[in-house]
């Protein structure tokens, strides 16, 4: 709760999110000073950061991990056969 304190604040109404409708940032005091457009540019960053980061997150296939190691075997595998027979 605010009580008697004159801050900045920028409402974003696109969070980019099926669950939140509206973000409220408040600027810090250090950078009261920056243009609207920088600080709603700005503020528009930070919650497609946070809403990518906490809501979105997308897990790592695991198919493509062993596929990853599977050609890492094979190249390991292809250089000690030519280290041998040299």
């Amino acid at each position: 709760m605010l009580k008697g304190v004159n801050r900045k604040i920028i409402e974003i109404n696109n969070t980019n999110s099926k669950y939140f409708e509206k973000a409220i940032l408040f600027v810090s005091d250090d950078f009261t000073g920056e243009s609207d457009e920088n600080l709603q540019k700005q503020a528009q960053i930070a919650v497609d950061f946070f809403a990518g980061k906490f809501f979105y997150k997308k897990k790592k296939s695991a198919k493509f991990k062993i596929v990853l190691v599977s050609v890492f075997s094979a190249i390991i595998a292809g250089v000690v056969t030519l280290i041998c027979f040299l």
